[in-house]
């Protein structure tokens, strides 16, 4: 599995050849004869996760995913699915998957904290990018709204569900059912998790003060930052960034 954090770049295969952009998941099979191509003075960084469906590497510890460059080779990760292999035998091609970023981040900050039980808080964050890229495989296409809805956000991370569902011309209410279905979590839920994984690449690729990262990703106070952040990467962005 590959998710691409900034840059451009195309991953080719035999048979055809994807985009990548920053937001772009590609799953691709075992044995899958591939190569990465980036855009000439393009700086294309990556996260890269390899995982067994079929449990028989379990003594294996995990090792958390980097962010690499596209011309290093490097040790990622093995862990396990409960999903059925079978339904994983094509390449799934998603874009607009950042969702997939902050669930990374998690198994990293796993990885660096070493809490008790930290190996099956990796194992559960792997499984939950499964099952998303699982939901795409058997629902096709995402629901027109909810990408209306994504793409709002992106431009206008701080909007309420009532801006929203304003500029959609639909009910506040519906607007959130039909996007909890479809991603499993609500409007509000999906900002945080947007805000805070933007929020840990400048802590964690930037110098810049907690201070202006919080006000950059959209949060009223630098205590609410901290909050958030903590509650979700379980640390404090300072105390990350020294455990960088």
């Amino acid at each position: 599995m590959l998710y691409t954090v900034s840059g451009k770049a195309s991953f080719e295969t035999l048979n055809k050849v994807y985009s990548l952009s920053p937001g772009t998941l590609i799953y691709y099979p075992a044995g899958t004869p591939y190569k990465i191509m980036s855009e000439e003075n393009e700086k294309f960084l990556f996260y890269t996760v390899n995982f067994d469906f079929s449990c028989d590497f379990t003594d294996i510890l995990p090792m958390a995913p980097q962010i690499y460059q596209a011309d290093k080779k490097y040790g990622i990760l093995n862990t396990s699915s409960v999903i059925c292999c079978d339904h994983f035998e094509d390449v799934v091609h998603l874009e607009n998957s950042t969702w997939c970023e902050y669930e990374l981040g998690r198994i990293l900050s796993e990885s660096l904290a070493k809490n008790e039980g930290y190996v099956e808080m990796q194992s559960a964050q792997m499984r939950m990018i499964l099952v998303n890229i699982y939901r795409h495989i058997l629902g096709g296409e995402e629901h027109s709204l909810c990408k209306s809805i994504k793409t709002i956000l992106s431009e206008e991370p701080t909007l309420s569900n009532s801006e929203i569902a304003h500029k959609l011309h639909y009910h506040p209410f519906y607007i959130n059912a039909v996007f909890k279905k479809h991603e499993g979590m609500t409007i509000h839920k999906y900002a945080l998790k947007q805000k805070l994984t933007y929020a840990y690449n400048l802590v964690t690729t930037t110098h810049m003060s907690i201070d202006t990262i919080a006000v950059a990703s959209g949060f009223a106070t630098t205590a609410h930052f901290s909050t958030a952040f903590k509650e979700h990467y379980g640390a404090s962005p300072s105390t990350l960034r020294k455990m960088g």
